[in-house]
């Protein structure tokens, strides 16, 4: 099973709104739904995030996801280069 935040569902609808079209964000959004559970964000990784946030050099986004695959036990796997390096994270860029 894939696990996302609700931060991920929020990017790529953006992303696919400014890059293709609203029609493509909704596909890409339903595709997402079926075929993951969504993390939703509670108090205690909204605060988590915000603490790890003060000490890293991620965005408040970056620090919302990391923070939920923590609170759940799982392993972040990403592309972003901010992740690079960091424990219980799969990095599979470059």
């Amino acid at each position: 099973m894939v696990f996302i935040s609700v931060i991920n569902l929020a990017e790529v609808y953006k992303f696919a709104i400014l890059n293709k079209s609203e029609a493509d964000a909704d596909k890409m959004v339903r595709w997402m739904l079926a075929n993951s559970f969504v993390i939703p964000v509670d108090a205690t990784i909204a605060l988590n995030a915000a603490k790890f946030n003060a000490k890293q050099k991620l965005g408040l986004g970056d620090s919302l996801i990391y923070e939920s695959a923590k609170a759940h036990k799982l392993k972040l796997v990403t592309g972003d280069p901010g992740f690079k390096g960091m424990r219980d994270v799969e990095y599979l860029g470059r």
